[in-house]
Formats: structure tokens, sequence, C-alpha cells
């Protein structure tokens, strides 16, 4: 499996001449004529219209909230939280977000992906103690929900403009739900902010996989 980075919370896999896009937002689109596409919710920073262009042969699995004009129903699959959807070799099973849309269980040929869109521990400095409890309350919730399926590689938001609480969502997610591999996402160009923080986290089997430029790639054997 070859994992690349491509901006923000964008990524390529590359698995078995199978390609799996995940959230385009900007950047420099890897070469492929054919592949499936997920966007995980409509917000700007992870959903650019021009990815539903690519020439080739393409799925796309969407969130609901996006709104498309004459979608092909051959090719366009939407998904709302808590949803299952069997395509060819793969299983998707669809969960809530603590911010817009849906985030992402995906198995295929028994590798299992967890792809979190923009679902994190959100809690800003800002909050109220009523707004940071309801936040935890949703955020465990799906979390909760999340740990019946194993999760081989998750790719989740480390986000530093929560300041001290930049990590509180991905160390819970992976005391949870334990990961084999970890790959934080949503820093946007302040990678350099989240390396002190990610070195804090308590890993355990876990494996962290910090992919810092767009491009970069790293191979990843299951």
């Amino acid at each position: 499996m070859l994992i690349e980075y491509i901006y923000h919370s964008s990524f390529r896999i590359n698995m078995r001449d199978e390609n799996f896009l995940f959230d385009y937002y900007r950047g420099e689109l890897p070469k492929m004529d054919l592949g499936k596409v997920f966007i995980s919710h409509s917000h700007k920073d992870h959903y650019n219209p021009e990815v539903l262009k690519l020439k080739g042969d393409f799925q796309y699995f969407l969130s609901d909230d996006i709104v498309l004009e004459n979608p092909s129903v051959d090719n366009f699959h939407f998904l709302k939280p808590n949803q299952s959807l069997k395509y060819e070799n793969m299983n998707i099973n669809s969960f809530g977000s603590t911010d817009l849309g849906i985030s992402m269980h995906i198995c295929v040929d028994n590798v299992n992906i967890f792809f979190a869109g923009d679902l994190n521990l959100w809690i800003w400095p800002e909050d109220s103690e009523d707004e940071r409890k309801q936040m935890n309350s949703d955020f465990l919730d799906i979390i909760n929900r999340i740990c019946e399926y194993p999760v081989d590689i998750a790719f989740f938001p480390v986000d530093p403009r929560l300041g001290k609480f930049t990590t509180e969502g991905a160390q819970i997610f992976i005391d949870k739900v334990k990961p084999k591999y970890f790959i934080p996402m949503h820093f946007s160009e302040n990678v350099d902010k989240i390396e002190d923080y990610i070195k804090k986290l308590k890993l355990g089997k876990t494996k962290l996989h910090l992919l810092k430029n767009p491009g970069d790639k790293i191979e990843v054997k299951m």
C-alpha cells in the first residue's frame, strides 16, 4: 500500500492497482485514470468541485450534504451518517462528524481504512464549559461506534489552531480504536507546529507516520 499526501486532508492510496482519493481540496492531483473518490463533506478545505471532472473511470462516494446538479446515477453514491454500502470488493460504513458530513470506515480486500473527515474533539479556547461538555459527549458517542470495527490505517485531524487541545481528540481515538497506523492531517502549512504536539501522544502499539510536504509518500505493508 502506497500512501501519498496531497495537501491538508487529502491523500491518495494506491493498493493492488486500485486508487483511493480522499477530500481533494488543492494541490497537484496524482495522475490516474481510474479509482474511487471519497468526499467527507462540502467545506471548501475538503471539497473542490474540480475533482468531479477527473477523466477516466471513477466512482464517487460523497457525503449527502454535497449538492450536485444532475449527478450520474451510475458513478455517484451519497452517504448519510450511520449507513452501510457495499460496492464491488469494498464495504463502506459511514459515521457522524462533530462538524459537517461524515467519517468513513472502508474495508477493501481485508484492509481497514478509517478517514475522519472533520470528526475531531473540536474544543476551542473561547468555548464555554457547556459547549465543551457537549462536544466531548458527541465525539465519544461516535468514537464508541467506530470501536466496533478494526482499523489498520487511520487518517485523523491534528489541527494546531486548537492550541493545548490539538491532540486531545487524536489521543482518545488512539486509546479507544487502537489503529495499527495513525496519519495526522488537517494542518495545512502548519506542519512544524504539530511536530511538538504529536511527540506527546501515547501511541501504545500504534505507529504514527507524519507526511509533511505535498507529494510525500510512504509504503505500508499490511
